[in-house]
């Protein structure tokens, strides 16, 4: 399962947003969408190794404020190789 990510704090860090999540579990990848100048969009997409963090993740952290803003954590229906990384 790869979960979207939104809402996520324009100053946060990819470092920031991965150790929030890998405290779930282990991640598969993460990717941050940025514009053409490399300013965050506020969101992302991330996979977990294990389908059942990714479970986890969704009843864990949507809603947890992170740097001052609550996070929008849902199931993508995208794939995140066409994102990321």
């Amino acid at each position: 399962m790869k979960l979207f990510v939104a809402n996520i704090a324009f100053a946060a860090s990819e470092e920031v947003v991965r150790e929030l999540f890998q405290q779930i579990g282990p991640l598969k990848r993460l990717y941050l969408a940025t514009d053409r100048d490399g300013k965050s969009r506020g969101f992302g997409f991330i996979e977990y190794e294990d389908p059942l963090d990714a479970t986890r993740a969704l009843d864990d952290l949507h809603g947890k404020e992170l740097m001052g803003r609550r996070l929008i954590v849902m199931e993508s229906e995208e794939r995140i190789k066409n994102y990321g990384k």
